[in-house]
């Protein structure tokens, strides 16, 4: 039996994946009408929730890396409908935007999480995303640095993130850099 465990592992994430995607039921009147899989599932119960919402980040996760921006925009919106607050999920979410070039769609998601947790140091680090893709370098600037006091340390990403390749090109940028960089 031990050795058929893989393979029925493998199984059973295909069929959980595969039924992810069936067609909803429009006579279900709820938030989860798009997992019509889940219909026998206790959507009041915590655990289930979380478990749905962490299913789906991880499937965004998956879309991203294979830059399936809209794929992964959908699993990401997906686990916001199974918890608000999951954090990383507007991180990822924002991103994909970002790659889509979908920057009011990516200005908003950061923006919710903004009003969730405005301390977050990925939140600031990805306003500066958009912001360098946007062209508006001195709110770039500012949201990096907002990012590194609040104890953002990817000072490698920084250096090589296309998204801020526009910052990277402003004189103030490498000033603050150069300092930054040699505090840390």
């Amino acid at each position: 039996m031990k050795k058929y465990f893989p393979v029925l592992l493998l199984i059973t994430i295909v069929l959980f994946f595969v039924t992810d995607h069936l067609k909803p039921d429009p006579s279900k009147d709820h938030d989860h009408a798009e997992h019509d899989e889940h219909q026998d599932m206790d959507h009041s119960d915590p655990e289930n929730i979380k478990r749905m919402a962490i299913f789906h980040f991880n499937e965004g996760n998956k879309f991203l890396q294979q830059e399936k921006w809209d794929e992964a925009a959908k699993n990401y919106h997906k686990a916001l409908n199974h918890n608000r607050e999951f954090q990383e999920t507007y991180i990822n979410l924002s991103t994909a935007y970002l790659r889509a070039k979908r920057y009011d769609e990516a200005l908003d998601t950061l923006q919710s999480l903004e009003n969730i947790n405005p301390s977050a140091p990925l939140l600031h680090y990805n306003l500066a995303c958009y912001y360098s893709l946007t062209e508006k370098l001195q709110a770039s600037l500012d949201a990096l640095k907002k990012a590194v006091e609040l104890g953002y340390k990817g000072f490698n990403e920084i250096q090589t993130d296309p998204d801020l390749a526009n910052l990277r090109n402003n004189a103030e940028f490498k000033a603050w850099f150069q300092s930054t960089k040699g505090d840390n």
